[in-house]
């Protein structure tokens, strides 16, 4: 299953399609972390195998490429003249987010999905990331906070001074 994206600075279009290119879903959401994984519930939910084929404009989508890689999913970058054909034909008035996110998905089963360059961390590489992501976020680790007391201070006390002459000579 291949599911285009349209994403704008506000929102995400998501519409999941068959191997055809029929339509089988759709979903909006927020263009924020919470809106990410309400869209990979749902992919998840759609099929176990499935593709993220997303327009390259990484100002837009780099946060949501980044989150879907960091969770182990397969993400495909389309050009965006690849695109451009397809939308065409489809334009209609108003919103055409979901004409748009449909457009994507098509052209990337068009250009054969396995044909084209695919971001994925799998097996040791995603297990690295996880690490560096859970190393990001756990709390600050000893090397990050202020040591209790300093190593010269230790260093006069032991001799007896109040380390003030260790501290003016330079060690």
């Amino acid at each position: 299953m291949a599911i285009g994206i349209d994403q704008d600075e506000q929102t995400h279009c998501a519409v999941a399609t068959g191997s055809l290119g029929s339509e089988l879903a759709q979903r909006t959401v927020t263009a924020r972390r919470e809106g990410f994984g309400q869209l990979l519930d749902w992919g998840r939910k759609l099929d176990a195998e499935r593709v993220w084929v997303i327009e390259d404009v990484r100002h837009v989508s780099g946060s949501l490429e980044r989150f879907l890689l960091d969770r182990g999913e397969t993400v495909v970058r389309l050009a965006p003249w690849l695109i451009a054909d397809a939308r065409r034909g489809v334009r209609e008035r108003g919103k055409s987010d979901p004409i748009d996110a449909l457009a994507i998905a098509r052209a990337g089963l068009r250009e054969r999905i396995d044909t084209l360059p695919t971001a994925r961390l799998a097996g040791i590489e995603l297990e690295i990331r996880l690490l560096a992501l859970h190393r990001l976020t756990k709390e600050p680790s000893r090397t990050t906070r202020p040591v209790a007391g300093d190593w010269r201070r230790g260093q006069a006390s032991a001799s007896g001074s109040d380390g003030s002459e260790a501290v003016a000579a330079g060690g």
